[in-house]
């Protein structure tokens, strides 16, 4: 066995006993992970049956991390522009779309979308909450390339396949979504991401055509 086989081996190994495979069920699980050294972001999304979860998680300081949750119906994400979009982006760069990953070991949310402010340091005595359901998707890198990662990168405040998805109040979801506009506003998707990562869709349906018609 080569160095290179070993080390893979030895990875695969690691992997198997860090992480614990679910199917996902009816389930669909997606995220948008846009990444940057200043305003990274992540917005994850859990559709079951009629309602979607959606949880977005932006950078408050090195330590703090701004997370807003909601459930809503899926006809109500359809109906908002914004939404939408960075939906549909999700649901093309998901690695893991029939699987979810338990992570034994968890991760802290500020780890999620990691920036470069050291502004605010840990507490001491501060409660740490870990995320241990995980799944992988796509990297949007600074606006200027989609990059795959080989790891789960996505990890959830919740449980997805226990969480009982029930709709937020009209008030709580009109003000998540007036709130997330005015986020897209300034976070907006550029035109040559776009165009990347609905190729990558494109050449992935034209896959499966041939699959069928062969």
């Amino acid at each position: 066995m080569s160095a290179a086989t070993a080390a893979t081996a030895a990875t695969a190994a690691v992997v198997a006993e860090e992480f614990v495979e679910h199917n996902t069920g009816d389930i669909e699980l997606s995220a948008y992970h846009f990444h940057h050294n200043r305003s990274p972001f992540l917005i994850l999304f859990s559709k079951k049956g009629k309602n979607i979860y959606i949880e977005k998680v932006d950078p408050h300081s090195y330590r703090g991390k701004y997370v807003n949750e909601i459930v809503m119906p899926f006809e109500e994400l359809e109906k908002n522009e914004n939404l939408k979009k960075f939906y549909d982006m999700s649901v093309i760069m998901v690695n893991t779309d029939k699987s979810v990953y338990y992570d034994n070991i968890g991760l802290e949310t500020k780890q999620l979308v990691p920036n470069y402010d050291t502004d605010s340091e840990d507490e001491e005595g501060e409660e740490v909450v870990l995320r241990h359901w995980c799944i992988n998707c796509d990297t949007n890198w600074k606006n200027l390339r989609v990059s795959k990662t080989v790891h789960l990168n996505c990890y959830f405040n919740m449980n997805p396949l226990t969480y009982e998805y029930n709709v937020n109040t009209e008030k709580q979801i009109n003000n998540f979504i007036r709130n997330f506009n005015a986020f897209a506003k300034y976070n907006n998707v550029c035109s040559a991401v776009k165009n990347e990562i609905v190729a990558k869709y494109n050449n992935y349906t034209k896959i499966i055509e041939n699959i069928i018609e062969n």
